[in-house]
């Protein structure tokens, strides 16, 4: 398992952008309605404000560090 620190190092600055719309995709299509109703009365902070390591460590946990591996 990578450390915390390597997990920013080793995903390229387009990597980091595909995983927000990656993560943004996947949790939409799982969404019901009481899901939606929350986020809209309390607010979601998005992926676009997410700090890389969070995002990346959420990213992996979902799709495995191997994602973009054939890029």
């Amino acid at each position: 398992m990578k450390k915390e620190s390597q997990v920013i190092d080793f995903y390229a600055e387009n990597q980091v952008e595909q995983a927000r719309e990656i993560l943004a995709d996947y949790w939409s299509e799982r969404l019901d309605g009481d899901a939606i109703a929350s986020i809209l009365l309390t607010g979601n902070e998005g992926y676009k404000n997410t700090d890389k390591e969070a995002l990346l460590e959420e990213f992996e946990s979902i799709f495995g560090e191997g994602y973009f591996s054939g890029d």
